[in-house]
């Protein structure tokens, strides 16, 4: 059985070595991989979070051509995201987890090592959420652990953070995705499209709201999946259009008021054409049929 190693570093301490199980603080993020993998063998980073986490999403940064993120492991009804290829590594992500009862939230990424040697890791949480899809912000964010791969001892270092993407409004209530006057499964896999393509095409935060951020926040992330699947099954009312107005519709049981008629009634018109008599009309004379004495040739007496 491989023997757990807890490398938790920040920016600062990347590379610096911790044994047996480092406790998270109550708001923050703990991560942990196996000390040793051999040539081949996939690598599980487990991520534990707090407790009303349901939804995370973040990157795992890696040299370039040391690993693959290959998947994402779920417990129970959770839903993993399939790992997108970004900048310096892979994007990855999970919605509906559901901490046991006093216990922390728990997701798994798994990654497929490609070069031996001492393997650095950064795993970056970008966005968390809660069940109802409200955006939650943990601690300790930006880790570091490093799996020894094969017998090679070379370091194959993870690079550095550059960024976090950040909200840049205040999220308000959640639209559909899809304007059909309900939020179902249909908004639910436009969303997850939508978080799809915001890491492989970007960008994932910016000023301008794009449709799939539903809560226009300015951010396609993790939280938009987790507010749409909140509210699943909610029935939407269709805004009226611009310019009209709609008459309400009359009460059961009651009249509307008759237009007045005119007094005194106007005499009924009379038709300009005669009316055509019914009598049987007389067929035209014939002229009677011609005989053979009336074609005889006339001779002189």
């Amino acid at each position: 059985m491989l023997r757990l190693l807890v490398v938790i570093g920040l920016l600062g301490s990347a590379g610096s070595f911790a044994t047996g199980a480092l406790a998270a603080p109550a708001d923050g993020v703990s991560v942990t991989a196996p000390a040793r993998s051999a040539a081949g063998e996939l690598i599980s980073v487990s991520l534990s979070l707090p407790s009303e986490v349901a939804a995370v999403d973040g990157r795992i940064l890696l040299a370039k051509g040391a690993a693959e993120v290959v998947g994402v492991a779920t417990n129970g009804k959770a839903t993993g995201l399939r790992p997108e290829s970004v900048a310096n590594g892979a994007a990855f992500g999970a919605f509906d987890l559901n901490a046991r009862t006093g216990k922390r939230t728990s997701l798994t990424v798994v990654v497929d090592p490609l070069k031996t040697g001492r393997l650095q890791l950064r795993v970056v949480v970008d966005a968390a959420s809660d069940a109802a899809g409200n955006r939650i912000n943990l601690m300790a964010t930006d880790q570091v652990v490093t799996v020894a791969v094969g017998r090679a001892k070379r370091l194959i270092a993870a690079p550095k953070l550059d960024r976090h993407p950040v909200a840049t409004k205040k999220a308000v209530k959640v639209r559909e995705a899809k304007r059909d006057g309900k939020i179902d499964r249909q908004d639910l896999d436009v969303v997850r499209a939508g978080w799809s393509h915001a890491r492989t095409s970007g960008p994932v935060c910016g000023a301008t709201v794009v449709p799939d951020d539903v809560n226009a926040d300015g951010c396609v992330d993790i939280v938009d999946v987790q507010a749409t699947r909140s509210l699943a099954g909610t029935s939407l009312a269709a805004p009226a259009l611009a310019g009209t107005s709609l008459a309400a519709p009359a009460l059961a049981g009651t009249s509307l008021p008759r237009r007045p008629r005119p007094w005194p009634p106007p005499a009924p018109e009379r038709s300009s054409s005669r009316a055509r008599s019914t009598r049987p009309t007389r067929p035209p004379a014939t002229a009677p049929a011609p005989t053979a004495s009336d074609n005889a040739p006339c001779v002189p007496r």
